[in-house]
């Protein structure tokens, strides 16, 4: 079920997926397209709530090959779109097919130079692949580099994914499933890397935990918190950046 907020815009955007865009497999190309669609269309109803201007400059981290990227591009036709990722060839793919200006991620995030500031940040199923520590980081950044009223929405796996991994319904490849639940239960927040990768994983947080963390960076107001709000699946959380 998608989110209620999350409309489904009319819009001409580009339709090539890149043979190598690994969240095109098991899905038909429409259902594809839906995952941008439900982004914008969340994304349109946080601006509207929070009284924002239209976002001349968007930075889309990450980035990947464009699912959501190429919904902006068709929506905000007259902004500057920033397509930032670790994946090189994906960053290089968005700036030829949807005239994305690139900029390519690192590991660190004290570490990325954006050499700018955004009017909108969309960061889709990040957070929800690092541990706490990450989190704060990645906060951090994104206040630094948000311009004045300037609004993020960043997604994260909520107590939805918490009852399918629970129930059996979801698998993922990580180390320790039951330590991954135990932590969420005890304090809201669980992660655990896959097998052969210690940074990234798999992170359950409740809604709660997750307005906790906003509220430790000052400059962040929380504007919505929105239980699967991305397509149905990974909860939505808007904030905008203090004057």
């Amino acid at each position: 079920m998608d989110s209620l907020a999350a409309q489904q815009p009319s819009i001409d955007f580009v339709c090539e997926i890149a043979e190598e865009d690994t969240m095109r497999v098991g899905e038909s190309d429409e259902s594809y397209y839906q995952w941008g669609l439900s982004a914008l269309g969340y994304i349109q109803m946080v601006l509207e709530l929070a009284n924002a201007r239209q976002p001349q400059r968007i930075l889309d981290l990450p980035c990947g090959h464009g699912r959501v990227l190429r919904m902006l591009a068709a929506s905000f036709s007259g902004s500057t779109v920033t397509a930032c990722d670790l994946d090189r060839n994906a960053v290089d793919y968005c700036a030829r097919t949807f005239g994305a200006k690139p900029l390519y991620s690192v590991e660190d995030p004290y570490q990325l130079d954006v050499g700018d500031r955004f009017d909108l940040i969309w960061c889709g199923s990040l957070v929800t692949h690092v541990n706490a520590d990450r989190w704060h980081a990645f906060l951090q950044l994104f206040e630094r580099i948000l311009a004045p009223r300037g609004v993020l929405v960043f997604t994260t796996h909520g107590r939805f994914f918490y009852r399918e991994i629970r129930q059996g319904r979801l698998q993922f490849n990580v180390r320790d499933t039951n330590t991954l639940l135990s932590d969420y239960e005890t304090a809201g927040f669980g992660f655990q890397p896959q097998l052969h990768n210690d940074r990234y994983g798999i992170s359950l947080s409740t809604p709660a935990w997750v307005c906790n963390q906003v509220g430790q960076h000052r400059g962040l107001r929380l504007v919505a918190y929105t239980e699967r709000g991305w397509r149905g699946w990974q909860d939505a959380v808007a904030c905008l950046r203090e004057e």
